[in-house]
């Protein structure tokens, strides 16, 4: 089979076309708010055990509710005055207020636990209103930490302690959450910054790929070579 020759540019070089930018907001997956996201995915770590917790929490307020000695519950609480005032007996304030306890923690930690992909991806409007359920939350415990140290106070050192366990963990857990979304927050302008920059880059790459190739340098371009001759044909018009 006979090859047709290679006809080199007149540089003696054949022609190469020019490199194609390369930049790491080309390369796939890669997020240039990579080192940015550190203070997200920690708090988008916290918030997940927290939501666990507070859900197991809701679950066992519930079944205290539903299920626990309210009888007893109800004289030791204080809430016969109250529940007379309301025309209720004292079991039925005490297993409204456990059930109400109860929803309202497992519909905080839902929110929560939804809100965590969003704030390890570093979005703004998601960490903000990670802040504002965390602070709510913190209020709350922190009212009941001074109530519980009020009520605490006349029944011994040992009550005391235990009332303070049972709130300073959880209001110890959400401070430091809440200091890790702040940190969050301060760094999501440089995050939507850096990927609007990627998306930028990647727009000019695909810019440059739809060009079409330039012309050969010069103008050359090479004469189509022409196929070798028949010889020794057995055609008898050829012979003649």
């Amino acid at each position: 089979m006979t090859q047709y020759p290679q006809y080199p540019l007149p540089s003696g070089q054949p022609y190469s076309p020019p490199d194609q930018p390369h930049h790491p907001a080309y390369a796939y997956g890669y997020d240039p708010a990579e080192p940015l996201l550190a203070p997200a995915r920690r708090a988008s770590v916290l918030i997940y055990v927290i939501a666990a917790v507070g859900m197991i929490c809701g679950l066992c307020v519930g079944a205290v509710g539903l299920l626990g000695p309210l009888q007893r519950l109800a004289a030791e609480s204080g809430l016969q005055s109250a529940a007379a005032e309301l025309g209720l007996p004292a079991e039925q304030l005490l297993k409204i207020v456990y059930l109400a306890i109860a929803v309202l923690t497992m519909i905080w930690s839902l929110l929560l636990a939804v809100l965590g992909p969003f704030v390890r991806r570093g979005g703004l409007g998601a960490i903000v209103t990670a802040i504002v359920l965390v602070t709510v939350a913190l209020l709350v415990l922190l009212a009941n930490l001074l109530t519980g140290v009020a009520q605490t106070r006349g029944h011994g050192a040992a009550a005391l302690v235990a009332g303070l366990l049972v709130l300073i963990v959880p209001t110890g857990l959400l401070g430091v959450l809440l200091a890790w979304l702040i940190q969050a927050a301060r760094a999501a302008p440089a995050i939507r910054a850096a990927r609007w920059q990627q998306m930028q880059y990647s727009s000019q790459y695909w810019q440059y790929q739809q060009q079409p190739p330039p012309p050969n340098p010069g103008g050359y371009q090479p004469p189509w070579p022409q196929p070798p001759a028949n010889e020794g044909s057995d055609d008898p018009a050829s012979q003649s």
